[in-house]
């Protein structure tokens, strides 16, 4: 089984998440369905639930990726020199 880089790992994960929702959602639209209050409510707990905990696993990873990628200097890899780290989203700068 091939490894997967964890934030690269972690950012796919969100973004599934995001896609079936949204999809989820045009589906229920498209049929006009109603859901009722107790099934809104799971919903909405549930993606504020994984987004607490994706942007809590991201806070705690962020400083060590940012830390081990500043510190590499090879010739084929482009240096990193700054980052945003705003909320769940993150923007690293290389030169």
């Amino acid at each position: 089984m091939q490894e997967r880089n964890t934030a690269a790992y972690l950012i796919l994960f969100y973004e599934e998440i995001l896609l079936f929702v949204q999809t989820m959602l045009l589906v229920i639209s498209q049929k006009e369905i109603i859901f009722s209050k107790k099934a809104r409510f799971f919903l909405d707990t549930f993606l504020g639930l994984i987004v607490a905990f994706l942007g809590d696993l991201m806070d705690s990873f962020i400083p060590t990726e940012i830390n081990i990628l500043s510190q590499f200097r090879h010739m084929h890899l482009v240096p990193l020199t700054g980052y945003c780290n705003e909320n769940i989203k993150m923007i690293m700068v290389y030169e």
